[in-house]
């Protein structure tokens, strides 16, 4: 339950068009600053909330974007739970982090259980998928590399395997 009191709820919806304004406009980082400065005065909203990581998202604030989708996983009320966890797995596409997707899903499995949407595991496959794509592009690459004998880009192939988190095959 909110318990901040809101004297002036006029005040609040006029802010609210002035951030719908400034995003229509491309002035993110306005928009952004109030509704900041609205969450911080009147609590987490969904829709602030939501608004916020837009702003962030078009101002290429990436790190701003998943540290505030990882607050909001962590609230208390968990109304919008799964709307937040989505913002996440979106965020993490974007950045192909699929090794990372494949854990948070398994981690925060029990609070998906009770959301009975397919989104999650459909998530959860496509990042297997692209992690075994990756996995076998990787591996042809390393094996081209070594049969001509390039051991600086093996060691920078393997490199980037390890970066990406991608178990190691049987071959190595």
């Amino acid at each position: 339950m909110n318990r901040n009191i809101i004297l002036f709820p006029n005040f609040e919806d006029n802010l609210i068009r002035k951030v719908n304004e400034l995003m229509k406009s491309g002035q993110y980082q306005a928009a952004a600053e109030i509704l900041e400065e609205m969450i911080q005065h009147e609590g987490n909203h969904f829709e602030l909330n939501s608004r916020l990581l837009q702003c962030y998202v078009h101002l290429n604030e990436t790190k701003l974007s998943l540290s505030l989708v990882e607050d909001l996983l962590e609230l208390e009320d968990q109304s919008h739970y799964g709307d937040y966890f989505q913002y996440y797995l979106v965020m993490l596409t974007e950045q192909m982090k699929f090794m990372k997707i494949i854990r948070e899903i398994d981690a925060h499995q029990a609070q998906l259980n009770h959301l009975e949407t397919p989104i999650f595991e459909q998530y959860y496959l496509y990042a297997e998928s692209q992690l075994h794509a990756q996995e076998e592009e990787l591996l042809a690459d390393i094996e081209s590399h070594l049969k001509r004998k390039q051991v600086k880009t093996v060691f920078r192939l393997l490199f980037k395997w390890q970066t990406l988190e991608l178990s190691i095959p049987s071959e190595f």
